[in-house]
C-alpha cells in the first residue's frame, strides 16, 4: 500500500512538471525555405532565454506548426530560432559501420544552433505566422 501511494504521488510530481506555462500564449507556423525553395526535412526550434522552448517538424512543403509540452500554445516572449537535421537512419547499419550523419543542403551551419542562427522571433498572444529563408 505504501509502494502504491508513493508512485502515486510520484507521478503527481512529475505530471505537474510537464504541464505548459501558464500566461500568455500564441500559437506560431509558418515556413521555411531555402534561398527561396522549401526545406523539406528537418526541425525548426525556438528557443528563449529563460530555458523554454518549442519544436517542430518540418513538412515536405516547407511549413511547420510549434508545439510547446504538447499543446500548440506558445508562450509569448522572445525566441532564439534554429534548424536541425531529421535523426540518423539507423535500419541499414551494418556491425562496426557508423551511420551517415544527415544534413540539410544548402543551409548554412550557423542555422544548425539557435544561439549561432540569426533569427528570431517574437511570439505575440494570438495567431503568429514566421517564415525564415536561409538564404546565406
Amino acid at each position: 500500500m505504501l509502494a502504491l501511494c508513493v508512485g502515486i504521488a510520484l507521478a503527481a510530481g512529475c505530471s505537474d512538471e510537464l504541464k505548459p506555462a501558464a500566461g500568455p500564449s500564441g500559437t506560431v507556423k509558418g515556413k521555411v525555405t531555402v534561398k527561396g525553395q522549401p526545406l523539406t526535412t528537418g526541425a525548426i526550434t525556438f528557443q528563449s532565454s529563460d530555458g523554454t522552448g518549442a519544436s517542430s517538424t518540418i513538412g515536405p512543403d516547407g511549413s511547420y506548426s510549434l508545439d510547446s509540452m504538447g499543446t500548440k500554445n506558445v508562450p509569448t516572449k522572445t525566441y532564439k530560432v534554429g534548424l536541425s537535421p531529421p535523426a540518423a537512419d539507423m535500419s541499414g547499419v551494418q556491425a562496426g559501420k557508423m551511420p551517415t550523419q544527415p544534413v540539410l543542403p544548402g543551409v548554412d551551419p550557423k542555422y544548425l544552433n539557435a544561439e549561432t542562427s540569426t533569427w528570431t522571433a517574437t511570439v505575440k498572444e494570438g495567431a503568429n505566422n514566421f517564415d525564415f529563408d536561409a538564404k546565406d
